[in-house]
């Protein structure tokens, strides 16, 4: 009996042993324990909630965070119509003539009061539309197809145009990579969110899956060398759909085009950011070739301004965003009836 507790006091001393130098060699590579990424604070209001078929959806409500930095004492208004539409006027209301948007948080308008974000700017400029924001944050192109099927599906009236907020870092949340997986799970504080996602099957269709959340080891949150296990293998689980966001994201901006058309309606890309010119390049000519309205509302380099403390863009893209789809739409006769 003493020797088998004297052996496994052993076992447990060198696996505790092993543990502690894999621990200080991957920290001494860099490599940290699982952390939320945005600096939110635990005092802030959550403004999201889980949603079992799209991973989470915006919570209705009215939501004030503290303006932060150079907007200290500017409080941060954020409403929320039910189902969770982000508000586009002083009240909400539904007329016959509808321009619905979607996308994700440059479209929800995270952080950015809601008076000063693009799509109630965009129902300023269009009073005789009315302006209804599906964008949620952290959604990327499927979500946003998966709210336009449900919200097509539903009672009401149909929309006339439909805007998609695009943001080349869509494809990793199309086919939720790894990255992604782990980004949702360090940022979000409504609970262990679920990605769902799309990948191609062998004959180039569209194959829908069921939300995904990261695995969540032990001891993720204290140790570096166990987030480092979790992160590889999530990223070994995940590399054959990551390999397919590309091709997966050029046919769901297809379908988002063949689904609008198929109410009457007419779908406009905003291109709202590209990180660099070979997406940019990329992009366009894919929307050339599938035929689909786009106009490239990239900010120029002085008009990229954050949010203080919120690691989003403010008031001052949104103004250019507003202006560049509105220019857009009126050039295009989107507007006109």
């Amino acid at each position: 009996m003493r020797r088998r507790l004297l052996l496994a006091t052993m076992l447990l001393l060198a696996a505790g042993l092993s543990v502690g130098a894999g621990e200080l060699l991957v920290r001494a590579a860099g490599y940290k324990p699982s952390r939320f990424l945005l600096p939110l604070g635990p005092d802030l209001p959550v403004i999201h909630e889980p949603e079992p078929e799209l991973g989470w959806k915006n919570k209705p409500g009215r939501w004030v965070w503290p303006g932060r930095g150079r907007d200290a004492g500017r409080d941060i208004v954020m409403t929320f119509w039910p189902p969770g539409l982000r508000a586009t006027a002083p009240e909400q209301s539904v007329e016959d003539r509808q321009l619905w948007i979607v996308g994700g948080s440059f479209t929800q308008g995270w952080a950015v009061t809601d008076e000063e974000t693009w799509p109630w700017r965009l129902q300023k400029a269009f009073p005789e539309l009315t302006v209804l924001n599906f964008g949620t944050a952290g959604y990327g192109t499927y979500q946003s197809l998966a709210v336009l099927e449900r919200s097509l599906a539903a009672p009401g009236v149909d929309p006339e145009l439909v805007i998609y907020g695009f943001v080349d870092f869509h494809e990793g949340r199309n086919v939720a990579s790894g990255s992604w997986l782990r980004a949702v799970s360090g940022t979000s504080r409504a609970g262990r969110l679920r990605v769902p996602f799309a990948t191609l099957a062998s004959d180039g269709s569209l194959e829908r899956h069921a939300p995904e959340a990261t695995p969540a080891w032990p001891f993720r949150r204290q140790l570096a060398l166990s987030f480092l296990l979790e992160s590889s293998w999530t990223d070994y689980r995940t590399q054959t759909r990551a390999a397919q966001s590309q091709s997966v994201t050029e046919t769901l901006l297809s379908e988002l085009d063949r689904l609008s058309r198929s109410r009457g309606a007419r779908l406009l890309v905003v291109i709202l950011s590209q990180y660099g010119p070979r997406a940019r390049a990329h992009y366009e000519e894919v929307f050339r070739r599938r035929g689909l309205e786009f106009v490239d509302c990239t900010p120029p380099p002085d008009q990229r301004v954050s949010v203080p403390g919120y690691k989003h863009p403010g008031r001052e893209t949104h103004l250019f965003w507003s202006t560049c789809v509105a220019d857009r739409m009126r050039q295009g006769g989107l507007a006109d009836r």
